[in-house]
């Protein structure tokens, strides 16, 4: 069997319990497998590669890569100076802390506020800073080898956009978070949900007798929900991407795995293969 790729973008992506079985399978066929975390949520990223690594042990034919790794050499623009956030923290009240998980906490607050929390290693590797404002996440770094390969940013708790960085620290990528609304059609009876472009291509064939038009209007039903975009700012090359689906794609194509089979959340196949036509993709 060729070489396979599973694109993962979310956490969600990995608790499927066909990611595992696809997943064990090819391992079993001692094929290479290579998962690409592509979570925008980079909060993610640190439990989805412990996660995996506990699925697949020792396994010498599987690799886990992220977006940091994948774009470290990349040229990109330098930061500008107020990009990561900083406080005073010689004037601030400092507390730390042994979590549970063998990491270690520094806080520091003014007066009852918390202003910033520090998060290292055992060994005293830095992994990720928070600010706050108003006791609401404001800010999150991240770092890999202790450089910093991402920079979150957050409204109401919600991240609202990320900045990716290469080796050097130069912004590369910028995912910015949108919502839109979407209509969906709901059948009650087997709690299934299509997205429709319109309405009326979905409705069933229409009831013939009274009966069925009573059942007809209890089962389906229209919904408009809010549905998250992400808008992709390219400080690379300043090629404009169309929607995260293509950025994805350019991401198979850096690594030059077009050849290779490709493994995605089924809740991405529509877009992905719109994306990629001549792609053969298999969902999980």
């Amino acid at each position: 069997m060729k070489n396979a790729v599973f694109l993962v973008t979310a956490l969600s992506d990995i608790k499927k319990e066909s990611f595992g079985a696809q997943l064990t399978q090819l391992m079993a066929n001692n094929t290479q497998v290579g998962v690409i975390l592509g979570n925008l949520d980079y909060a993610e990223v640190a439990t989805a590669k412990w996660m995996i690594t506990k699925l697949v042990s020792q396994n010498e034919h599987v690799s886990i890569t992220t977006l940091a790794e994948i774009f470290a050499d990349d040229h990109g623009i330098d930061l500008a100076p107020t990009a990561i956030k900083t406080v005073d923290e010689a004037s601030l009240t400092k507390r730390e802390f042994d979590e549970p998980s063998g990491q270690h906490l520094t806080r520091y607050l003014a007066g009852d506020a918390l202003l910033k929390e520090v998060r290292t290693t055992p060994t005293g590797t830095l992994t990720d800073v928070t600010f706050y404002q108003d006791d609401q996440v404001d800010q999150v770094v991240y770092y890999e080898n202790a450089k910093p390969v991402v920079i979150a940013n957050y409204r109401d708790n919600t991240v609202q956009s990320s900045a990716l960085l290469n080796q050097n620290g130069q912004l590369v990528y910028r995912f910015i978070r949108h919502t839109k609304p979407v209509r969906r059609l709901y059948n009650l009876n087997s709690a299934s949900s299509l997205q429709l472009t319109d309405i009326r291509e979905a409705q069933p064939q229409a009831p013939t007798t009274e009966r069925q038009h009573a059942a007809a209007k209890n089962e389906m039903s229209v919904v408009t929900e809010q549905e998250d975009y992400y808008q992709v700012m390219n400080y690379v090359d300043f090629h404009k991407y169309q929607d995260i689906y293509a950025f994805y794609h350019h991401i198979l194509q850096k690594l030059a795995l077009d050849t290779v089979n490709l493994f995605i959340n089924i809740d991405h196949n529509v877009e992905m293969t719109a994306t990629m036509p001549h792609q053969l993709i298999f969902n999980y």
